[in-house]
């Protein structure tokens, strides 16, 4: 498979180029009803309480739908059931409807006015995709989210404000190239990618302090985001940093910024290196794909995970340091770094996804210190040019066997059990819970590089004595002053 095509399918995604989608796709309900029935120009489905518009069949311009029908309330818009009516102008709909179907009014290009009673709670997905006549649409209080594609392309529309919703989903208003302002109610905690992308005639929004995730691109290519960029190349929204395409050369990131979002400095080729402060939690999917002269970068022990092609085709890339407060490493999270000779993952980490290394070609060894990291269980995950190097029984063996990698056992640290370089009081803990084990006839659950490691009086089996040497040592170490050493732990157990 080509990773790397797939994966540049999936980023170069335009919303600028409308393309209408196959409607079959936004279907989102599924139920068992009776038999479609004819009522005028209506193709309705009736239920025990309430019946469906399932299709319109007429060629009016205007259209009012019935509030009832043989008695039973029309709740429901059935999808697409107006899509393609290219000569209806305007629809009343009654205050007993509480949805409005997927790809409702898809392609109605003649319509330019709707009345949406504050009964209806859901508007499906695409439901007004390509009305490219409709100049203005109130939104009732009553809606939970604005599903994706639901106005996506209506290049009439002027201004719109969104009512109490949490969500703006994906490319909900992208290409509304005649959209000038958006006001986005306080209830709003999130907006999706590309959201209001190609809205090109966009100057003024209204971002409410309750917004805590902004998606990739979400105002991408509006004169509201140009604007922001003229004024600090680094666009902070809420301490959320959703874009900084305009970055060049050496770049600290101030430590009032939260997470940076998806996307953020996507494609910006003359980014040469970036500080990230302690502030930062979360580094988004994309967040450095393609800054091709990325050199160097410095990621902080409060990032957690390391999100999907975070630095994907970062191809002058040549060194990472991960720190262990990473849990994960995501899809593609160094996907293409040519320049990446050798990568640590920390004990920390507890899964590396799909294709995290693959066509990193310069890729001389990765050691995975972790010895029960799930790998994923692909041989492109990590390039095959790497010499895996990991604990003897850990994943790392069995994935580097299992694809006919080389495989190395790197040296220890006698009471380094954690296997991360350093000797803390988890390894005294680590040590004293095996000694248990052991002592209840149990498996001591280490490896065998962890076992060597933890057995510091080398008498070849572990004991408590390990653990009270381990922690003694580490109760020294703890209390040096500075420019005071202590001795490696063989020759500190000599010297007792």
């Amino acid at each position: 498979m080509k990773i790397k095509k797939i994966l540049a399918s999936l980023l170069s995604v335009t919303v600028i180029g409308i393309s209408m989608p196959v409607l079959s796709s936004f279907s989102e309900t599924s139920v068992t009803a009776s038999a479609d029935e004819i009522y005028g120009d209506f193709q309705i489905t009736k239920f025990n309480d309430h019946v469906e518009i399932s299709k319109y069949t007429g060629k009016s311009a205007e259209v009012e739908i019935p509030s009832k029908i043989d008695g039973l309330p029309v709740t429901d818009i059935g999808d697409k059931a107006f899509s393609h009516c290219e000569n209806l102008t305007s629809i009343i709909i009654p205050d007993s409807v509480t949805r409005i179907g997927s790809g409702e009014f898809y392609a109605c290009k003649s319509l330019t006015s709707i009345n949406i009673p504050n009964t209806v709670t859901r508007i499906g997905a695409a439901a007004f995709f390509g009305c490219t006549s409709l100049t203005s649409i109130n939104l009732p209080d009553s809606l939970m989210r604005i599903n994706p594609n639901t106005f996506l392309g209506c290049t009439n529309l002027k201004s719109i404000t969104i009512p109490a919703v949490s969500s703006i989903d994906s490319r909900a208003f992208a290409s509304c190239t005649g959209l000038t302002s958006v006001i986005i109610s306080d209830s709003v905690i999130n907006i999706d990618c590309y959201a209001f992308s190609g809205c090109t005639s966009l100057t003024s929004v209204t971002i409410p302090h309750s917004v805590t995730s902004i998606g990739e691109k979400a105002f991408y290519k509006t004169p509201w985001l140009k604007n922001k960029q003229k004024a600090n190349p680094l666009v902070i929204i809420n301490d959320i940093l959703i874009d900084g395409e305009t970055c060049s050369g050496d770049l600290t990131i101030p430590d009032s910024v939260m997470s940076i979002g998806d996307g953020a400095f996507y494609q910006c080729t003359n980014l040469t290196s970036v500080t990230i402060p302690n502030s930062v939690g979360s580094i988004g999917s994309s967040a450095f794909l393609g800054c091709t002269s990325l050199a160097s970068v410095t990621i902080p022990d409060s990032v957690a995970t390391i999100d999907v092609n975070a630095f994907s085709d970062c191809t002058s890339l040549a060194s990472v340091t991960i720190p262990d407060s990473v849990k994960s490493i995501d899809y593609g999270a160094f996907y293409n770094c040519t320049g990446l000779t050798s990568v640590t993952i920390p004990d920390s980490v507890t899964s590396i996804g799909r294709a995290s290394f693959y066509g990193c070609t310069s890729l001389e060894s990765i050691t995975i210190q972790n010895p029960e990291c799930k790998i994923y269980d692909e041989s492109l995950t990590i390039e095959s040019s790497a010499v895996i190097k990991g604990c003897s029984g850990s994943t790392a063996e069995t994935y580097a066997k299992k694809y006919n990698r080389t495989f190395e056992e790197p040296g220890f640290i006698l009471g380094d059990v954690t296997m991360d370089g350093i000797i803390t009081g988890s390894d005294a803990t680590i040590t004293l819970r095996a000694y248990t084990l052991i002592s209840s006839g149990m498996d001591h659950g280490l490896t065998d590089t962890q076992f060597k490691a933890a057995d510091v009086d080398g008498n070849g089996i572990i004991t408590g004595s390990d653990a009270t040497l381990l922690l003694r040592y580490y109760t020294e170490l703890s209390s040096l002053l500075n420019g005071e050493n202590l001795p490696p732990m063989e020759e500190w157990i000599k010297n007792r």
